[in-house]
């Protein structure tokens, strides 16, 4: 097992202080391109209790403000996110002289099946000026 297994399996048998979490990159958003970056999170708070590791791959996000919204991922037959799930927040973004300054982040909170479709809810955090 590498030391990144080790972090990896750590940071895994915290959960619930350890949440997915997905990224959409400024870059992408501006290209329209739909894509994602899966990874874990978890609050400062926790790895500090939890004397989490880190390694190369553990990066911190700063606090910003944000808009929230919550989307159904799973419309999409190869996974990836859809861009067009921003276009009613960012329209609420320009209507209100804002504008979205830095990556998106969601959070994973619930996954249901319902009638036969399995549905992923993400909170959006869009960071916002």
């Amino acid at each position: 097992m590498t030391a990144y297994d080790e972090v990896l399996q750590t940071w895994i048998s915290l959960l619930p202080f350890v949440k997915s979490f997905m990224c959409v990159s400024l870059d992408d958003l501006k290209n329209s391109k739909d894509s994602d970056i899966w990874f874990l999170a978890s609050e400062t708070k926790y790895i500090k209790a939890f004397n989490l590791p880190v390694s190369t791959k553990v990066f911190t996000i700063p606090s910003k403000l944000c808009l929230h919204t919550i989307v159904d991922y799973n419309d999409r037959i190869d996974g990836e996110f859809s861009i067009e799930k921003l276009v009613p927040s960012m329209k609420y973004i320009e209507e209100q002289g804002l504008k979205i300054c830095g990556n998106i982040m969601g959070e994973l909170f619930v996954r249901i099946h319902d009638k036969e479709e399995w549905h992923r809810y993400v909170e959006l955090m869009i960071p916002i000026e």
